[in-house]
């Protein structure tokens, strides 16, 4: 990921492909302090259930700030909620949590390129949220992640915070939240024997003193989308306060654990079924690479480990997005049998997943759903702010659930990422267009035709056979109809290289 240098006072530019051996490193022993700090043996189980007031306050302000990975509904209804007397406060409170970065990201070498997870400082602080007893103890675990200043602006704005969430949120919810957490905690026994089976199918390192904690916060109101995120042996579950199907959130929370599970694999394990994918001669093959965790996390998750825990078959959708749920319902009788036997996935798992997807959806290599859910994004974002903002913009139109950003276009490692990252390459030109454009013609032959006045989309089948979308305006302004022309389209034309805006 592009860096300036910091000791010439640079900034560092990045979300996701962020390379630095130093940094790396000091991440790493901050990772194992925390994690040492979290892991503790068991008193009887595996996986603990608790509520924790810095998790509840840290996503009753994601939700404020409409965070992605929040449930919208869960902003809907703080919005809607909010007094009057209380609008400009409150705003004042999103807009200073929105001005701190939370989210520094690191990788750890030495892994194949597509199972390269990436790890941000936002994982270490919601380990840190769900392990802490208290605001002031979730406080002193993170000094240090975060430069002082805005480590006290983190404070000042938790601070601040709570009342708000206590009266909208908090105190209303408690009761339900109270028997939500109990019905968890008696399902515990079970959580246990179906997550050594699962450790066992995904031949994953992780030993049986490390548990797993999940940490609940309360969604209010009806109908709400529940969402949960995994960060180390951390679960952070959603629950709506009204629901009442214990083993349905259950099942949620322990998707989110495969996920660690399948970033948890043994490097030898990963190399081997990054060759099967890779070996695999299909045009479907990277892309049912592209989905095979979600899809096994489903699958074992809402399809296996709902029925061992309810003893029926989960008959509602299991993912809210037709490639997973379709994906996961196409390879569940086979998870199924290999988990019964005790197995792992081989080379006959890999390439029956990959025939599987292929006849599932034969219209994906050309579907910019598809296309965009493992993507690296190039920018000319004049900083992180405008930055996040195109990504934001693409997210409203797109779902991208593995992706990287990276600024400026003409930037030496950003030239780089060109070269060699897989999956779909997306550009947004819209400053610098004469120098971007004489680059991309000069590693697109497929450009010769196109001029930098065509203000539009243009896609294409590079010589790698890796997709490649440009989208070329002259102002950001105009990337919101871009993007919804793409939408509107549903998918390329292979024919047709370019479309006008």
């Amino acid at each position: 990921m592009p860096r300036e240098d910091p000791s010439k006072g640079g900034d560092f530019r990045s979300l996701i492909y962020f390379y630095s051996n130093d940094y790396s490193a000091c991440m790493k022993k901050v990772l194992f302090i925390l994690l040492l700090a979290a892991v503790r043996l068991p008193a009887q189980g595996i996986i603990d259930f608790k509520i924790s007031k810095p998790v509840c306050l840290l996503t009753f302000l994601l939700a404020a700030n409409h965070d992605a990975n929040i449930s919208p509904t869960y902003s809907a209804y703080i919005y809607s909620h909010l007094p009057k007397q209380d609008s400009a406060s409150f705003s004042g409170i999103v807009k200073a949590f929105s001005s701190i970065s939370l989210s520094y990201g690191y990788t750890i070498p030495g892994y194949p390129e597509n199972r390269i997870w990436p790890r941000t400082t936002f994982n270490l602080i919601s380990i840190a949220a769900v392990q802490a007893s208290d605001l002031n103890d979730f406080l002193q675990r993170i000094m240090g992640i975060l430069p002082n200043e805005d480590w006290l602006k983190l404070r000042n704005v938790l601070q601040n915070a709570a009342p708000y969430y206590d009266k909208m949120i908090g105190d209303p919810c408690a009761s339900a939240a109270k028997m939500q957490l109990s019905a968890l905690q008696k399902l515990g026994g079970k959580a246990d024997s179906i997550f050594i089976k699962l450790r066992a199918f995904y031949g994953s390192v992780w030993s049986a003193d490390i548990p797993f904690t999940v940490s609940m916060y309360p969604l209010p109101g009806e109908g709400t989308n529940t969402t949960a995120s995994p960060h180390s042996n951390n679960v952070v579950l959603a629950e709506m306060a009204t629901e009442k199907d214990p083993p349905k959130s259950l099942s949620i929370a322990i998707h989110e654990m495969c996920h660690m599970l399948y970033l948890e694999q043994s490097l030898a394990m990963q190399v081997k079924i990054d060759g099967y994918f890779s070996q695999n001669t299909s045009r479907y093959s990277m892309y049912a690479y592209g989905y095979f965790d979600e899809a096994l996390a489903t699958a074992c998750g809402n399809g296996w480990a709902y029925k061992a825990l309810s003893g029926k078959m989960e008959v509602r959708s299991w993912y809210a997005n037709e490639y997973i749920n379709g994906y996961a319902h196409a390879i569940y009788p086979m998870v199924e049998r290999y988990i019964n036997e005790g197995r792992v996935p081989d080379k006959y798992f890999v390439d029956s997943a990959v025939s599987l997807f292929g006849k599932g959806f034969p219209g994906a290599i050309y579907n910019y759903g598809n296309l965009l859910n493992s993507v690296a994004v190039y920018t000319d974002a004049k900083d992180h702010e405008q930055m996040n903002s195109v990504v934001s913009t693409i997210n409203r139109y797109f779902t991208m659930r593995t992706f990287g950003v990276t600024y400026p276009i003409a930037d030496p490692q950003s030239v780089s990422m060109i070269d060699e990252s897989p999956g779909t390459q997306f550009f947004v030109i819209h400053s610098n267009r004469d120098e971007n454009y004489k680059l991309l013609k000069s590693k697109f032959p497929q450009l010769k035709n196109l001029s930098v006045k065509d203000e539009g989309v243009i896609n294409f089948f590079d010589d790698k056979k890796r997709p490649v979308i440009i989208v070329n305006v002259g102002d950001l302004d105009k990337l919101d109809t871009a993007l919804s022309m793409m939408a509107n389209a549903k998918e390329m034309n292979p024919d047709k290289i370019y479309t006008p805006l």
